[in-house]
């Protein structure tokens, strides 16, 4: 089973929350990542680009931590979205439990950091479940990513992690359109929310998708 991480499984988006935290923990970080984003942002609009656009936000956000600071500054991340009780949903967990408990093999296939998505599987009691997610890389004093995991390089990175196990997928869940490579891999779909993506993407998968609130 195959489950995106942000906006299904959490009601928003931790990569952007960890941009946030970054500026609010050292403000002066703030301006150049805003510079940074405007000046790069027209990049995110040709195929790869938004690497670059995260790669120049990551890079302000971590720039003369070091090595050390950068991975003390991952974990407090992690640590805050772990004091979150609202962090996941509540219908989301329900489900990935269900597929759990059948025996079904699930994998969590994310744009965001696996830094911080496997402790808060962990936490919530799935540390078995196998997290598929972008990677970071320390490069000319700070980190920028090494590997994006969105769209279709969800696929790639899938089969990555697959390749040659000749699995097919009951069901995938995602919350956007930019999903739709994973949820077109599975038979069956589902939409979690009620967002104009939703419906975009419900319309472009037809009758195997079904609408889920999860917010319950």
């Amino acid at each position: 089973m195959l489950f995106d991480f942000d906006g299904t499984l959490t009601p928003g988006d931790t990569m952007a929350g960890f941009f946030f935290h970054c500026a609010r923990r050292q403000p002066w970080r703030a301006p150049p990542m805003l510079l940074s984003w405007l000046i790069v942002a027209p990049l995110g609009l040709v195929s790869g680009g938004q690497r670059w656009v995260n790669s120049a936000l990551l890079w302000w956000a971590t720039v003369g931590l070091g090595r050390r600071g950068t991975v003390q500054l991952l974990r407090d991340y992690a640590r805050l979205l772990l004091a979150d009780p609202g962090l996941l949903l509540p219908g989301g967990l329900g489900r990935l439990r269900e597929h759990r408990d059948r025996g079904e093999r699930v994998f969590v296939v994310s744009a965001s950091c696996r830094q911080w998505i496997r402790p808060v599987l962990a936490a919530a009691g799935f540390a078995d479940v196998t997290v598929v997610a972008s990677t970071f890389a320390f490069r000319w004093g700070g980190l920028v990513m090494a590997r994006r995991c969105h769209g279709p390089a969800k696929v790639r990175e899938l089969e990555r992690r697959t390749r040659g196990l000749g699995w097919s997928w009951t069901w995938s869940y995602g919350d956007r359109v930019s999903d739709l490579p994973i949820l077109r891999l599975a038979a069956r779909q589902g939409l979690v929310g009620s967002s104009r993506q939703v419906r975009r993407a419900g319309r472009c998968l037809g009758a195997s998708a079904e609408l889920l609130d999860w917010s319950r």
